[in-house]
């Protein structure tokens, strides 16, 4: 598996995670409230997998090496990626500070979750879908082959001091949100 094919496939276990988390806003929409363990186990793995070991390979690895290469021609998409990184750590943060209210049905603190889990799940499909159909395109025109094998490289030589079940123990806790939506 090259590097983008890599990224895409993580996408795939980020996507089943958004679907619960549509499911759950939607449950949220018509007042039947879903668990507050729910949601923590959602930003543990926002937190663990999406933006640790997924965004590391991404914008360490990934977008600085074609900044480098490209000498600033790619600057602007690499940093509205970054931006939109960055947008949905704070959502998910909003989602994490309002939990404990949440749970408590203060009225206001489910609206607050809501709308920001709402501002996630749309932030998160379009950065997905600009990532897969536009930016990931665009890097495997502009890395060489030896790019593409030292990118693939990386990013194994990354999850593998992530641990060998780290896929499947985020894949576990995909699971056990299922299982509480």
């Amino acid at each position: 598996m090259n590097a983008i094919e890599t990224l895409v496939e993580e996408h795939h276990l980020i996507l089943r995670s958004l679907d619960l988390l549509t499911t759950a806003a939607e449950r949220i929409a018509r007042n039947q409230l879903p668990p507050k363990e729910f949601f923590e186990k959602a930003v543990r793995f926002t937190l663990e997998f999406t933006n640790r070991f997924h965004h590391y390979k991404e914008e360490i690895v990934m977008f600085g090496m074609l900044a480098q290469k490209h000498q600033g021609e790619i600057d602007a998409e690499i940093e509205r990626l970054r931006d939109q990184h960055h947008s949905l750590h704070n959502y998910m943060n909003e989602i994490s500070h309002s939990l404990d209210a949440y749970s408590k049905n203060i009225e206001s603190e489910v609206r607050r979750l809501h709308r920001n889990l709402s501002d996630y799940i749309e932030t998160l499909h379009r950065h997905i879908s600009a990532e897969n159909r536009i930016f990931y395109p665009m890097v495997v025109k502009a890395l060489s082959r030896d790019e593409m094998r030292w990118l693939e490289e990386e990013f194994e030589r990354y999850a593998a001091k992530e641990g060998p079940d780290a896929i499947q123990a985020h894949q576990t806790l995909v699971e056990e949100m299922a299982e509480l939506v």
